[in-house]
């Protein structure tokens, strides 16, 4: 990295340690959950081996403060962006929630970690860029997150074709760790299953692969490359057999506003509303098809409905996800101040209690910290979005971002895993950081 300023030789170092601690996130955080369990399984205290990323974040925020406390100009430059100002809010709304509720202080941290380490990242990419030539910064950061991204695909691509189905379990995998594997109805009773690759779990490699698979669209569409629309088709193939259909919709809304973004530059404006047309037509019959004939198709009923019989609603992962969004939704007109970080949410399964989850990231956060709290993490997403569409001309990688952040807030209103699993949210928003921001 060609650091322009300053030059005193201790903060190059710093500066460069930043830099370093950056690339070791982006390069590591697709592999932290197979590496953590693999090593937890050899040498035991996994908890310890999972702690790796929160190490080097604390690490990093200490470089931080020291460049932002002896540097005005990037004192000014971090602070003046309303974003960052949001992002200060929020996160003493925390401490303060935390505070007022009496709540002790490790479901605090753990709800804090999960809520702010990847607007942290933000932050500190963010810092990076400033010191740096933005774009060979940049560039090196997205060529990190598509070529681990391969990884991740080709490793899944194994999975799907090639390995055991309890392949994982030889890596420390398993009922105390992580599952190798689930089934793929509710019903346990498929000898299909879901796929999780090297990430957490089936819902969090589908939602993890929506950056990259934007980036990769984008590579085909510009480039004009077989290799590119062979990745396209990989992390297409792989998506599928995550069996998740939150992502599943995620994808297809990031392929849309890709496919018509491009459209519309190419295409006049007759031939683009009939292109449209089209899409959307195979889009409505392929519902048509799937609706008509899920009563007699065991594999629809599989695919679509995670079941082996065909009960939309009743007794069904439909019902019980919908049941839980209604409940969540009267849990927070009950609490509008919210109950509290960590209380609910993926952090309250690490404190020994029973975990709560809402199957709405949104609700998660409004049960947390607040409809206002939501309010403002929903500003934060906004502003940013707006930021993203305006420098889509002016930056190589704002446009796969946006499309990608889009996807995923549409992931969030059926899971909470869009913005909760760190292999998606410190990706995602580090290279947002990082892109966005000069």
């Amino acid at each position: 990295m060609k650091i322009i300023a300053p030059q005193k030789n201790n903060t190059s170092k710093l500066l460069h340690s930043l830099y370093t601690a950056s690339i070791a996130l982006f390069f590591f955080i697709p592999f932290h959950t197979f590496l953590t369990t693999w090593a937890g399984s050899l040498f035991g205290y996994r908890p310890v081996w999972q702690a790796w990323k929160e190490v080097l974040l604390l690490c990093m925020c200490a470089v931080a403060v020291f460049l932002v406390y002896n540097d005005g100009s990037l004192r000014k430059h971090i602070i003046k962006w309303r974003v960052n100002q949001l992002i200060a809010v929020y996160a003493f709304l925390h401490v303060v929630l935390g505070f007022l509720f009496h709540i002790n202080i490790a479901t605090v941290i753990f709800g804090m970690k999960y809520n702010l380490e990847f607007l942290i990242f933000f932050v500190l990419t963010q810092i990076v860029v400033y010191y740096s030539k933005e774009k060979d910064v940049v560039e090196k950061f997205s060529k990190i997150v598509l070529t681990t991204a391969m990884g991740v695909v080709a490793f899944g691509l194994l999975q799907v074709f090639v390995l055991p189905k309890d392949f994982l379990v030889f890596f420390g995998y398993g009922d105390h760790s992580v599952i190798p594997y689930m089934p793929l109805n509710i019903d346990e009773n498929s000898e299909r299953v879901r796929i999780l690759s090297t990430i957490g779990g089936p819902i969090q490699l589908g939602v993890f692969l929506l950056l990259p698979y934007a980036l990769a669209l984008m590579k085909a569409l510009k480039e004009k490359n077989f290799f590119w629309w062979f990745v396209v088709l990989a992390f297409i193939v792989v998506e599928f057999f995550s069996y998740s259909r939150g992502p599943w919709g995620g994808m297809l809304l990031v392929t849309m506003i890709i496919f018509v973004s491009k459209m519309k530059k190419v295409l006049n404006r007759k031939k683009f509303f009939w292109t449209l047309f089209f899409f959307f037509a195979i889009v409505v019959f392929a519902g048509i098809f799937v609706v008509k004939n899920i009563e007699s198709s065991k594999f629809l009923q599989e695919t679509v409905l995670h079941s082996s019989t065909y009960r939309l609603w009743s007794d069904s992962s439909n019902s019980i996800r919908l049941g839980i969004i209604k409940d969540s939704i009267r849990s927070v007109l009950q609490n509008p101040f919210g109950i509290g970080p960590g209380t609910v949410g993926p952090a309250s399964h690490f404190l020994g209690a029973t975990k709560v989850l809402q199957e709405n990231y949104y609700l998660q956060i409004a049960l947390e910290v607040g409809i206002f709290g939501m309010l403002l993490f929903l500003g934060i997403s906004f502003l940013i979005l707006k930021d993203l569409w305006h420098k889509r001309y002016e930056l190589p990688h704002a446009f796969p971002l946006f499309a990608s952040m889009l996807g995923i807030m549409l992931v969030n209103m059926v899971t909470h895993w869009g913005w909760a699993d760190s292999s998606t949210a410190l990706v995602w928003w580090g290279l947002a950081g990082s892109s966005i921001r000069k």
